[in-house]
């Protein structure tokens, strides 16, 4: 495998970047590499847009953001959630 070959090149803890979209089987397997950080902000941004688009088209006429970003915020923090469980580390969200 590829992760194989590049940590015994490298003494440092190894960064995936743009995680995004990468298979949740594939997210589980990186446990046994030193993988010191794995980026989940699109994701996270994903699920904070899907939601937030969802909630304005159920109600066009409402224009506090404040309602609009609740669901959201709840969106990602679950999203979060299962990614953190994901990767077995412990919950902070």
């Amino acid at each position: 495998m590829v992760m194989e070959r590049i940590q015994s090149k490298v003494d440092i803890p190894l960064v995936i970047h743009g995680a995004t979209g990468v298979p949740d089987e594939q997210l589980k397997r990186l446990i046994k590499y030193r993988v010191g950080k794995i980026n989940i902000g699109t994701a996270l941004r994903m699920s904070f847009g899907r939601t937030l688009r969802e909630t304005i088209n159920a109600s066009p006429s409402e224009f506090d953001r404040i309602k609009w970003f609740a669901e959201s915020m709840i969106a990602v923090q679950e999203a979060a959630s299962r990614k953190l469980q994901l990767l077995g580390c412990k919950e902070r969200v």
